[in-house]
């Protein structure tokens, strides 16, 4: 947007936020990665669909107060939320507590990604350790984190996660041992965000580069560019929205 100093970053940080929550409100959901619990009716049905997704893990299920065995349940579909039970979801009345399935999903945002001098890996295990324990604890397996800024080549580039922890992240790639010292990025923004990151970007630019306009305006264009605003800037993010949204 032509910014190239700081003094700006507050009146962005708030629109940003804005922007966000009007995407949020279009779709229906959060989709930030979180912890969530859900409570439900059972359908008498061998799968359900979750509220939030893609969906990363099942932490915890649970039928009329009792524990379930975890392995019984799966996910059927990481990316709309879809999970499997080997006996199905029983019901029996209409208590909307009778299910509960605490599981880990959303995707993880630009603000999640690591920035460390504390970060080292290791070939002995393929792992990257921080000492400073300061990875995010929602990483799960089959997560991909986009690593630079070691010396080795083969420490950098995608990796896929098969454990993770707050001090260590084992990954499905060889490594090579190398200390911290450089300072080094992990980036977690997930695959599949792009669509709700880019209608943010938009409503973000239009609505910094018109904070001066004439109210009374709802769009101009301009050459080949056209500025949306008010009632005309939901319209078009809800268009590109739409194929996302959870709908009542």
């Amino acid at each position: 947007m032509g910014i190239a100093e700081t003094s700006q970053d507050a009146l962005l940080s708030r629109i940003i936020s804005e922007a966000s929550d009007l995407v949020y409100q279009i779709l229906g959901r959060e989709v930030y990665r979180a912890q969530w619990t859900e409570k439900f009716i059972g359908n008498s049905r061998y799968e359900t669909l979750l509220s939030r997704y893609p969906v990363a893990s099942i932490e915890s299920v649970s039928y009329g107060g009792s524990a379930q065995t975890l392995s019984e349940f799966a996910i059927s579909s990481h990316r709309t939320g879809c999970i499997h039970s080997v006996n199905g979801f029983a019901t029996g009345g209409s208590d909307p507590n009778e299910w509960v399935v605490t599981y880990t999903a959303g995707y993880f945002l630009p603000g999640d990604d690591i920035v460390a001098t504390t970060i080292s890996a290791a070939s002995a295990d393929d792992s990257y350790s921080d000492s400073g324990s300061g990875f995010p604890t929602l990483l799960r397996p089959g997560d991909t984190i986009s690593v630079s800024g070691f010396v080795d080549a083969a420490d950098n580039g995608m990796k896929t996660v098969t454990t993770a922890a707050a001090a260590k992240i084992v990954v499905g790639q060889t490594l090579v041992l190398e200390a911290a010292g450089p300072s080094v990025t992990l980036k977690l923004e997930s695959i599949g965000l792009t669509p709700f990151s880019r209608v943010v970007t938009g409503i973000v630019s239009s609505l910094y580069l018109n904070r001066k306009r004439d109210g009374s305006l709802k769009s101009l264009k301009v050459g080949d560019v056209t500025f949306d605003w008010g009632t005309a800037l939901r319209e078009k993010a809800t268009r590109e929205l739409d194929p996302f949204r959870d709908f009542p």
